[in-house]
């Protein structure tokens, strides 16, 4: 069974996705955002190589998610279907998409779906504060610092035109009551995880 994490960035995927695989004592598949090539410029619009971006971040999700073993349970933080969001958001040159389509195609043949995503469900208000928190302290996350509410508010759209299509079972999870800006991020990460089990528990026989 693969369950799959989806949201904005700074929605708390990762960590939520290794809190759940450690008690569920699951296999966890992290996203490698750090391993990218063209990670400076993944969201300066004026710097960006869009159809180089798109790509690399293609090979490197399609490589860690078929290398899944669909018989184990294993939690990640992303969905193979993300990287069709991202690039039919960013390539408006319609050659390009059509050979990042393709690319996609051929790389994921055979692939399977996730069997539950769960939608952490955030106001591009909110994940870009948390955002701007974590490149602070994070040097793996400073590409992030020109990040724009406009841009976390187009990837939302696409979000929730593609919500269904995320995997094969899709849960929302809406994170406005459950990140407290006024207590430890630590604590703010448990309560995510303690809900996301909660509403996984009825698939998992929990």
């Amino acid at each position: 069974m693969i369950i799959a994490f989806e949201g904005l960035p700074g929605a708390a995927k990762t960590t939520t996705a290794q809190l759940l695989a450690a008690r569920l004592k699951a296999a966890c598949v992290i996203e490698s955002t750090h391993n990218h090539p063209f990670l400076d410029s993944v969201y300066r619009d004026d710097a960006r190589h869009d159809l180089e971006v798109e790509l690399a971040f293609l090979l490197l999700h399609a490589s860690a998610w078929r290398a899944i073993d669909p018989a184990a349970t294993t939690v990640t933080d992303f969905t193979r279907v993300k990287d069709l969001l991202f690039a039919r958001d960013m390539l408006t040159v319609r050659e390009d998409l059509d050979v990042f389509e393709a690319t996609y195609s051929r790389l994921h043949d055979g692939s399977p779906d996730a069997d539950i995503v769960i939608y952490l469900r955030a106001r591009p208000e909110l994940a870009l504060e948390r955002v701007r928190k974590r490149y602070e302290h994070d040097s793996h996350r400073l590409f992030e610092k020109s990040m724009e509410l406009e841009r976390l508010t187009r990837i939302e759209h696409r979000y929730e035109e593609h919500h269904d299509q995320l995997g094969n079972t899709v849960l929302d999870l809406d994170l406005s009551d459950l990140l407290d800006s006024e207590e430890s991020e630590q604590l703010s990460k448990q309560r995510v995880a303690d809900a996301a089990l909660a509403i996984l528990a009825p698939y998992l026989g929990l």
